[in-house]
């Protein structure tokens, strides 16, 4: 079953349920000589913190008073967070509706407070909820407004967190290569930030997503490197999930031993984690894998353990929820109680007190009132009626006109509807792209210029770090521009990131000729039709700067070294990274540098340019010109007058491609 990123607030373990018993009496003793003020409002919160360990109706209670304490002294964060916590605390109690309402409220008054963290957290939440009851495209919604707000913060966990909830959501709308494109995304984050937990969850979710897309063998290595995490990481609940996956792709594979083993570790996992979801799950698949086999008598046995089981779960759940019902209408109906008491002591007050003054004022202030409302619905008899006149003297344009503008919502809402993929496309293209971070660790002086012909790029670049210290850079041009070439690009980043980070390939020339492979492999439909040219241009440069050397193989593009002015070209393979009627395996080729020398790697956007006075060609030649004249300044120098130069000679003309120069200083 495929986990969503639950949010609510990041309470820190503590040995045992006694001892978060033993602090939340101390904050409460803290609490009750506390004045209202803000210090008191965050000490509430952290009561709240151990009060979800142990005693939900607790936590909920003090939550309920911290709420209307921060909204008492006007303190937007902690009404933010208090409705938050009771959103969480009906959703849990299965109270959906209650669960949406206090989550938009916790996003309304966190975006008040700017607490755009709080915001993303509440909308996720909101999110999950509209998941669980089946409404996947408000799920969506929400689950994309809180990516845009991760964003914003450069929230890398949130980020991931997001992509894997929309993941999700598109799983459930039936469009599984859009479920897989964010599923890698988070992973590809995850990764960098080393969230183990997050990585086994993600490949889980790839693994069952690509079984359902009979995708077999991706599911496999999927799910049994998420195997080898949760094992890593003693997640017995988690595990009992993947080893139910696994028993699903040996049944498919008919492989019988397999299935039954993995099935039978699930369930000893489901009974050591209490995970009976998942041990209903291992029943029905092993009744329908008997029944399969022609055993009924088995398929019989595990049906009705499956029934059985699902009918105790069924009952659970129904106590458990009429319980926490009913322990929240007592509450409410003290809470009502108490109100009703406050009142009653007011007006007794006011009565004992014999205000004649304010009585008086009173039926002052009543009949002014009812004197005002006379005087309105006068007046809102004479509008009405004049209203009433132009309109049906104008109705039959009216309509037409509503019409036209129906249309033109229509057309306008489908096409932001599609700009506003292209950009969520966008950003997860450039989450996927080697970081900043990665480059100015390993490349200290470099620069990139990046110039995509529309929102998403076919151009692209990837790199690496290897354990032995050497630095793997590409510089990538798909075939295609926009959507088709930005697909491209994901299919050659998951390719280069399983060929030299799990199959441990990185001498440059075999990494170009194993992707080549999978390309030609990946595109082959064997159906004997013409074989698709779909590929890469590209120059793979592994960097060695301790011993002052890179090794490169070059695809249709070569790289440039320049020297104290002079430029050292070598040339590429002609033939690209993908099919072509004859090909030879890439050539390694290597180069000694030395101290102020520039490499240079590049598409062939910049020199295909239109511009200039003629409107012609920027031409290859006059690019490496220009590196020459650059090419002492300071790499990000060298960036500016790059785009300066693109822009002086384009003016006016068309982006003809997507344009990328890789600079390095040695």
């Amino acid at each position: 079953m495929k986990k969503l990123v639950i949010l609510f607030l990041l309470f820190p373990l503590v040995s045992s349920a006694q001892e978060h018993q033993r602090i939340a009496d101390s904050l409460q003793k803290v609490i009750s000589r506390m004045p209202d003020d803000t210090n008191k409002v965050k000490i509430m919160l952290k009561l709240c913190e151990q009060q979800s360990y142990f005693n939900e109706e607790s936590e909920r209670t003090t939550a309920q008073k911290g709420l209307e304490l921060a909204t008492r002294i006007r303190n937007n964060r902690g009404i933010g967070a208090f409705n938050n916590l009771l959103g969480r605390y009906y959703e849990n109690s299965g109270d959906y509706n209650k669960a949406i309402s206090y989550y938009l409220e916790a996003e309304k008054w966190n975006r008040a407070a700017s607490n755009k963290r709080g915001q993303a957290i509440s909308l996720m939440n909101a999110g999950n909820v509209f998941y669980y009851l089946g409404n996947f495209a408000d799920a969506k919604k929400y689950h994309r407004e809180a990516l845009d707000l991760n964003f914003g913060i450069s929230n890398d966990k949130g980020i991931a967190d997001s992509y894997m909830n929309l993941g999700n959501d598109f799983a459930e709308l039936g469009r599984k290569d859009s479920s897989m494109f964010y599923y890698l995304a988070s992973l590809r984050i995850r990764e960098q930030i080393h969230d183990d937990y997050g990585i086994a969850q993600t490949l889980s979710n790839l693994g069952e997503t690509a079984l359902d897309s009979g995708k077999n063998e991706d599911a496999k290595d999927y799910l049994l490197r998420a195997r080898n995490i949760k094992t890593s990481l003693q997640d017995t609940f988690g595990l009992a999930s993947t080893f139910l996956e696994l028993a699903e792709y040996y049944r498919r594979m008919n492989d019988h031993k397999r299935c039954l083993a993995y099935a039978d570790s699930s369930i000893q996992f489901c009974f050591v984690s209490k995970n009976s979801g998942t041990r209903k799950e291992v029943y029905h698949m092993l009744a329908a894998f008997y029944e399969e086999s022609g055993d009924i008598r088995n398929a019989l046995k595990y049906h009705k353990m499956f029934s059985d089981l699902k009918d105790s779960i069924f009952r659970e759940e129904s106590s458990n929820s009429i319980a926490k019902m009913k322990t929240v209408y007592e509450s409410d109906k003290k809470d009502r109680e108490n109100q009703v008491l406050i009142q009653q002591n007011r007006i007794t007050t006011l009565e004992s007190g014999k205000k004649d003054d304010e009585i008086k004022q009173q039926k002052i202030v009543i009949i002014s009132a009812i004197a005002g409302l006379v005087l309105v619905l006068l007046l809102a008899g004479f509008i009405y009626k004049g209203l009433r006149d132009r309109k049906r003297a104008h109705e039959i344009i009216v309509l037409q006109k509503e019409e036209v503008e129906h249309q033109k919502e229509l057309l306008d809402e489908k096409q932001k509807e599609i700009l506003d993929s292209i950009t969520y496309a966008k950003r997860i293209q450039g989450a996927l792209l080697a970081s900043e971070s990665l480059l100015q660790k390993n490349l200290p002086e470099h620069f990139v210029f990046y110039k995509p012909k529309d929102i998403v790029s076919g151009d692209f670049y990837w790199a690496t770090a290897l354990p032995n210290g050497k630095f793997l850079l590409l510089t990538g041009d798909c075939t295609g521009h926009g959507v088709p070439g930005a697909f491209m690009s994901l299919l050659n980043i998951t390719l280069l990131n399983k060929i030299v980070n799990e199959h441990r390939i990185s001498q440059p020339n075999d990494v170009l000729n194993e992707v080549r492979r999978d390309i030609i492999h990946a595109f082959d439909s064997g159906t004997g039709e013409k074989k698709s040219r779909d590929g890469m241009d590209c120059n793979l440069v592994s960097f060695d700067m301790k011993n002052r050397k890179i090794v490169f193989s070059c695809a249709m593009n070569p790289i440039l070294i320049v020297r104290k002015g002079q430029v050292m070209e070598f040339p590429a393979d002609k033939q690209p990274v993908g099919y072509t009627d004859e090909w030879k395996d890439f050539t390694l080729q290597q180069a000694t540098l030395e101290d102020g020398d520039m490499v240079y790697s590049f598409t062939d956007g910049f020199a295909d340019q239109f511009g200039g006075e003629k409107g012609k060609k920027y031409k290859y030649s006059r690019m490496k010109e220009f590196f020459c004249t650059i090419s002492s300044s300071p790499a990000t120098e060298q960036r500016e007058k790059l785009e300066n130069e693109f822009n002086d000679w384009k003016k006016d003309n068309f982006q003809v491609d997507d344009v990328l120069i890789i600079g390095v200083r040695v």
